[in-house]
Order: structure tokens, then sequence, then C-alpha cells
């Protein structure tokens, strides 16, 4: 327990709305820790040793993808964005093909050594310095993209964000671009832009 006493250096006790001398501060200290307490703060100092040595962990996880040269940054980690999404037992990603300068529908090959993402060669965005959220509902892929702007001041018109629907061949394991799309969100470039659908089915970009 800790109680703080309030005094002037005169010794006298402190007026309210008025201070007549320099104030100084006078500390009482009085520590109990009742018993109940110390299993819990064994408990947190254990959890924060294992909380630390999970942290320390070195090396990467996971499976590196194509080359982002050309895209003008990191193409696959602006801020909220997802790039990635799971449908038919396979992991799917949007990621660059450099040699064409454009988006791509990709998918990792768990049965290779080491595993490798393969392109699967269907164009999702044909501009590099897009950026791009995806969405899964279980019928239809949406992608949203926008050309990326370093920050909320330096956005141009004239440059939509585009909304994409693929639908999947489960039999030929592939995705098509549906008729009528891409279509326009807006036709301003952003800092980032996030996809989701409400229990409606109606979708949302931020």
């Amino acid at each position: 327990m800790m109680r703080l006493g309030l005094r002037l250096r005169s010794g006298r006790p402190a007026q309210v709305g008025r201070v007549a001398a320099p104030l100084t501060f006078h500390w009482r200290r009085r520590w109990r820790w009742p018993a109940r307490l110390v299993p819990l703060l064994v408990a947190l100092t254990m959890l924060g040793l294992w909380v630390d040595a999970a942290g320390t962990a070195t090396g990467d996880v996971g499976f590196a993808g194509p080359s982002t040269a050309g895209t003008g940054g990191a193409a696959s980690g602006e801020k909220p964005e997802s790039k990635l999404w799971f449908n038919d037992g396979r992991w799917w990603a949007s990621m660059y093909d450099s040699t064409s300068g454009t988006y791509h529908i990709w998918w990792l090959n768990r049965s290779a050594s080491p595993e490798t993402w393969v392109d699967t060669g269907v164009v999702i965005d044909n501009r590099p310095t897009s950026r791009a959220d995806t969405l899964w509902d279980g019928h239809h892929l949406y992608v949203a993209s926008a050309v990326f702007a370093s920050n909320n001041t330096s956005a141009t018109t004239g440059i939509p964000a585009r909304l994409y629907r693929f639908s999947y061949n489960s039999a030929q394991r592939t995705y098509t671009l549906d008729a009528g799309f891409p279509v326009n969100i807006d036709n301003t470039s952003s800092e980032t832009i996030t996809l989701d659908e409400d229990t409606t089915g109606r979708l949302w970009a931020t």
C-alpha cells in the first residue's frame, strides 16, 4: 500500500485555491502482499518468460514468393490488406509476375521440396503499382485493387480502384474472371484498400 501526503515546506497543510510556498511531496510506503497473490505473480512471471522465448525465435517461417521488382514498394505487405486465401485444400495468393508486370493468382505447391509457389497465369490487375485485398466467400473470389498512393495527400483522381470477381472450377482447379468485371469502386488512387462482405451478400470497401 502506498500513501501520499502533500504539505508545504513550512509544514502547514496546503490550502485549496492558494499556494503560499513551493510544494514538496512526502512519501510513506507500506507494502503488503496477500498470500493469495503470490501464485498469480509466479504465473505471470512464467508467462512473461514464455512470451519472451517465443518472440526470440530466429529464421523465416513460410515460403518466399516471386520478385516484386517494378512494383514500387512492398507489393504484398501494405497495411491490413490480405493477399492470401484457402480453398479446395490449397493456399492461394495474389502476387506479382515481374515478367509481365501484372498481378496473377498463384497457389502453394506443398508436395514440392522445398514447397514453392506456382503461377496459374490468371491475371488480376495489370497495374504494377496497384495493391490488392482478396476475399474468398466460398462461392466467388473478390479482389479489390487500387493504385498505391504513398499517403492520403498524394491520392490522384482518374485512377480508379477496381473490383474483380472470379469463379472457381473445382474440376480444373482454376479461376475465371466473371463477365462484366472488373468494375470501378471509385476514381481515385489510395494508400490502402480493404474489402468485406456482410451477411446479406453486400460488399463493402474501405
